[in-house]
């Protein structure tokens, strides 16, 4: 072995494992020779078995399949390994970060145009209508579900829908914590006007006790756990249009930057080019916030996709 020059270390290593194959597979006397190599070809690592010769259905004998993992290039295998090892790294930092975000519902501080007067057929044309479950008089308000689900169950009663979920904490699900949500809902309207458009430097208010933008829940009412288009979806009353926009625009800008960190750094490592690539990159948190025009091709009532698969 040598201890001057660390580029041997693979060859070393691999050398031993050789030789303890050999010694292992000459102790064994009830198996046939090709029997004990299809055994451990089988029990190779993805890495070295993909860089190895076809063998058919039968397999290789024991001593073919040594001699062939002594002729690969162990040390740019070792390489690549540790390639692989150094991207997962970056994922799980990706993904710790966005549930970060996700759990803290930090919002911006906005700072927009001056308040201006609504137009005069706002009440008419764009007028914001909330949850049916808010215009119910004949109800304290103090009793009312909030978008009640098929089997009426409140939303915030719940536990199917509540279990370990980030949840907006601005306003609660109470008489006071709902007369707080139609406030900011007004000024909201009358700040950027009925033609607006959410984002994350002026997110719209979200419905009281329903969880927060970007944590899996479906763009169109709220509730988790289900598909986009399913029945229980359509069940459920809807959310305010704007707080559709809102977060379908938060929900795809975290799926955004994720497939495209996984995509560039996969590239890297397919052309060789992954060490220059990995000095030169740098998550940056502020990612640039998707504009709304970007996604109106889609369907807004189309809800997130649980099984898009990131």
């Amino acid at each position: 072995r040598s201890t001057d020059n660390g580029d041997n270390e693979p060859e070393w290593a691999i050398a031993q494992f050789v030789e303890r194959l050999r010694y292992l597979g000459s102790k064994i006397n009830d198996a046939s020779e090709t029997s004990k190599g299809r055994h451990a070809y089988r029990h190779l690592p993805p890495l070295i078995r993909d860089r190895l010769p076809a063998y058919g259905a039968q397999g290789p004998a024991l001593e073919n399949l040594c001699a062939d993992i002594e002729a690969l290039d162990h040390t740019y295998i070792a390489k690549i390994a540790a390639q692989q090892e150094r991207i997962q790294s970056q994922l799980d930092s990706i993904t710790r970060f966005s549930t970060q975000s996700m759990q803290s519902n930090i919002r911006p501080q906005r700072v927009g145009p001056q308040l201006r007067l609504m137009p005069t057929n706002f009440a008419t044309t764009n007028a914001f209508t909330t949850p049916n479950s808010f215009n119910n008089s004949n109800e304290p308000c103090s009793t009312r579900a909030l978008r009640p689900v098929t089997n009426n169950v409140p939303y915030g009663t719940d536990t199917s829908k509540n279990t370990n979920l980030p949840t907006n904490n601005s306003f609660e699900a109470t008489p006071d914590g709902i007369r707080q949500y139609e406030t900011a809902v007004g000024k909201w309207f009358a700040t950027y006007g009925a033609d607006g458009v959410p984002n994350a430097s002026r997110p719209f208010p979200l419905t009281p006790g329903s969880p927060s933008p970007g944590s899996g829940e479906c763009w169109r009412c709220g509730h988790k756990e289900h598909y986009k288009e399913s029945a229980e979806c359509f069940h459920n009353n809807p959310l305010p249009d704007k707080e559709q926009q809102y977060r379908r625009i938060v929900g795809a800008s975290i799926l955004n930057a994720v497939r495209n960190v996984r995509t560039t750094a996969a590239f890297h490592i397919e052309s060789g080019t992954f060490d220059e690539f990995n000095r030169n990159y740098a998550f940056a948190p502020d990612v640039q916030e998707a504009q709304y025009e970007d996604y109106q091709d889609a369907d807004i009532f189309s809800g997130n996709d649980l099984r898009d698969d990131l």
